[in-house]
């Protein structure tokens, strides 16, 4: 049995010679052997973790054979699988690299597209033995390390500046929905109501806000009045599906569990992930706020209601994000409270900074920053109430088989440019053969040509081209250049298509 070992992966595969059938009716028990034999810890793998730690081994098993490590094995160096990682991150440039970086056959199978070949050509020889080549270790290294940072640049301006430009975020629900009983749904409103008592001497702040802190936590609630009736608004306004209609929410998941006689949700687990807040600890490396809840809602014919209670958080980003929202009959049109318990985990900086060192700035940037997400989180409610969209962040491609791949920034660019000589080629084809409209009377001392006034009445042709005001000399390098690049176009199109089978 031949297998492939060392840092080259299926980009640059290394084979050697294992003699080894792994084989058993578990499929996560043979992977757990195949690390073993590799003298690795089955859970450094992310997909083998996960499977190891929700599903399991088998409760009885059997291990016959050798679990010594195979001789001569080399795995993974460590510093390829970190930076892979992160390049991995970037999903469209990582898709752009790979064929950058993989041992192919080109005669065998040709690339389609130039820009790939060339890129290919010059990087993948460079990279192809980072095992024994410290020289190409460090470039693989430092191109996936640059690509990854240059992401996460990007994420931090679209964070700030762009929030449609960012990529809409998809994610299992992570809990077992088995192991909770209805009193677990419904366990917030007994928890949260005495923390709501503590509010209750607090003045408001001109903008309806107050807060104070327990057990580290912020104690906060807001209200708002908005004038619309009751039964218009929550019909626009689900109060089952408040968390997604707040602030910054960028994607998640919603399971219900248990609906009343009219078919409306009162028992749901739902996780929902939003971007850092406030924004600007993106520049911090702040992370997602991605949390995972149990939830109860309450219906009366003047009142809704939904309570919620943080179960987890998948990447540690919260030790409470716990709620409650209410949409109440008033007498002016629906009144809105939102009641919570927060306690975010802060980026190293501003840990190291210790803002309770301050607590007079601590407070006026807590201020600001719930201020400023139920502002527009209410702004959220109204947007929905006269249909107007509130997501942030674009949709992944959905393939309609299981060939239709998102294109990659390669192909879109060539598109594009194709798009353009042919959007364009009118104006081209006007520069190179003008016709005796567009021909000079003279060219002066300075180079400059000189055109007759039109007639009267008369229209210039749509490929007529003004050019009194270039160089003579510049306009035919000009009309060089353009007859050189129009012609390049062609045959790359052309010769596109005539190589349909080749390899993206």
């Amino acid at each position: 049995m031949i297998s492939s070992h060392g840092s080259g992966g299926v980009r640059a595969p290394e084979a050697l010679a294992t003699g080894t059938v792994i084989a058993s009716a578990d499929a996560i028990l043979a992977d757990f052997v195949g690390a073993l034999k590799m003298g690795l810890d089955p859970y450094v793998s992310r997909v083998n973790s996960a499977a190891l730690k929700q599903i399991g081994l088998p409760r009885r098993y059997h291990i016959d054979g050798n679990l010594a490590v195979y001789p001569g094995w080399r795995n993974v160096h460590p510093v390829v699988v970190d930076a892979t990682r992160k390049r991995s991150s970037w999903v469209s440039a990582s898709r752009t690299l790979q064929p950058w970086l993989q041992q192919t056959d080109s005669e065998r199978f040709p690339f389609k597209e130039p820009l790939n070949a060339r890129a290919n050509a010059i990087l993948a020889p460079r990279v192809s033995h980072v095992d024994d080549d410290p020289t190409a270790l460090s470039l693989l290294a430092f191109v996936n390390y640059l690509t990854e940072w240059i992401h996460r640049q990007l994420e931090a301006y679209r964070s700030l500046y762009d929030k449609d430009a960012l990529r809409l975020q998809h994610v299992p629900l992570g809990l077992d929905l088995d192991s909770f009983a209805t009193a677990d749904y419904e366990s917030a409103t007994t928890e949260l109501a005495p923390l709501r008592d503590l509010l209750h001497d607090t003045p408001p702040d001109a903008n309806g806000l107050k807060w104070r802190y327990v057990g580290e936590a912020v104690l906060f609630e807001i209200a708002r009045t908005i004038p619309c009736p009751f039964e218009e608004f929550v019909v626009g306004v689900d109060v089952a599906r408040t968390i997604q209609f707040m602030n910054d929410y960028i994607g998640g998941v919603v399971v219900p569990v248990r609906r009343d006689e009219s078919g409306r949700v009162t028992h749901q687990a739902e996780r929902n992930l939003y971007l850092p807040q406030p924004n600007y600890l993106v520049l911090y490396d702040g992370k997602l706020i991605d949390v995972s809840k149990l939830e109860y809602v309450e219906y009366t014919d003047d009142m809704h209601r939904m309570w919620w209670k943080t179960i987890r958080s998948e990447n540690d980003s919260a030790r409470y994000d716990d709620g409650v929202v209410t949409f109440e009959r008033h007498r002016d049109g629906t009144y809105v409270s939102i009641f919570g318990r927060q306690l975010f985990t802060l980026p190293l900086f501003w840990q190291a900074v210790n803002l309770d060192l301050n607590p007079g700035l601590k407070s006026e940037l807590v201020t600001h920053a719930y201020t400023t997400f139920f502002q527009r989180t209410f702004s959220n409610f109204e947007a929905l109430l006269e249909g107007r969209r509130i997501k942030i962040g674009s949709p992944w491609h959905v393939p309609s088989h299981a060939a239709d791949t998102e294109p990659l920034p390669v192909e879109t660019i060539g598109r594009q440019a194709v798009d353009l000589a042919q959007k364009y080629w009118p104006l081209v084809e006007g520069i190179l053969k003008p016709d005796s409209a567009s021909q000079p009377s003279f060219v002066d001392e300075h180079g400059f040509a000189h055109f007759p006034a039109s007639s009267a009445g008369s229209e210039p042709t749509p490929n007529t081209v003004r050019t009194s005001w270039v160089n003579a000399a510049t306009a035919r390098k000009w009309a060089d250049f353009w007859s050189e690049f129009s012609e390049a176009v062609r045959r790359d199109v052309d010769s596109s298509a005539r190589r349909q089978g080749g390899v993206s």
